[in-house]
């Protein structure tokens, strides 16, 4: 078993990352019970067989594509995140809960992470938005 992934090696992940179409799709409270450790829920298509996903006037099912990733270093250290340099909105017209956000690749559909968004979240009619951690990232690879 490896006690060290080298520093490049790490920086070659989130790289790969970068360069993936990230979408984000937002989930209900149902996702409370997905731990990730389920091989048959490794994509959104499967994980949307068996969760709820957020419906709402303004929200499209499958979510939209993230804005602005970048790969960095975070601060002076070895650890590697990658970024979101832009937040993610939906005008919604009528109410949208979500609990869960859920980030895949668009093409092969894995999910890439899920992100807990600390407690049901709703908006009515209005901006329902997500905004990125800057400068710990949405992916950390220590």
């Amino acid at each position: 078993m490896a006690s060290v992934i080298p520093k490049t090696y790490r920086k070659e992940i989130t790289d790969a990352l970068e360069t993936e179409t990230l979408y984000v799709a937002l989930f209900t409270n149902s996702m409370s019970t997905w731990t990730g450790l389920n091989a048959a829920e490794k994509t959104y298509t499967q994980v949307a067989a068996v969760y709820t996903e957020s419906t709402g006037a303004g929200y499209t099912v499958g979510g939209k594509a993230l804005g602005g990733t970048n790969s960095g270093y975070l601060g002076a250290s070895n650890i590697v995140v990658l970024t979101v340099d832009v937040n993610t909105t939906w005008t919604i017209t009528t109410a949208l809960t979500a609990r869960y956000a859920v980030i895949y690749e668009f093409t092969s559909k894995n999910i890439r992470a899920v992100v807990d968004l600390g407690g049901d979240k709703t908006v009515t009619s209005g901006t329902f938005t997500i905004t990125w951690d800057a400068i710990n990232g949405l992916i950390k690879v220590s």
